[in-house]
């Protein structure tokens, strides 16, 4: 709710707009006045938690999108010597599970491309 409170400015100007008009003279009983005055609130209102409801709306989206563009990590069994290995790959070695950190073709424990996760 206090994100609703950081437009401030807009608010205020709003409220003025809404003293100006009552101010000028208006044939309105009070009910009409305060139905009027609920009206222009409500839309106001809706307007505000429309603005923050679409950028909600495209940051969960934004994220989606970046979820669905990574590779999913796969399990490719026993490591053979010469075959590429893409980043987030797994392969078992020497007795032990290996996660790759990077596209490689190095033997698991060699160098930095390999992290061994069990043994």
């Amino acid at each position: 709710m206090a994100e609703f409170f950081d437009n401030k400015p807009a608010i205020e100007a709003h409220l003025l707009d809404i003293e100006r008009e009552l101010t000028q003279p208006i044939k309105a009983t009070p009910a009409r006045l305060r139905d009027r005055i609920l009206a222009k609130a409500a839309v106001f209102l809706a307007d505000c938690i429309g603005k923050r409801a679409l950028e909600l709306h495209n940051d969960v989206s934004r994220r989606v999108a970046m979820l669905e563009q990574r590779r999913p990590p796969a399990f490719l069994a026993v490591w053979e010597e010469g075959r590429h290995y893409g980043a987030q790959a797994f392969v078992t070695y020497g007795g032990r599970l290996w996660h790759a950190t990077a596209d490689t073709k190095a033997v698991p424990g060699t160098n930095g491309d390999w992290t061994p996760l069990v043994g």
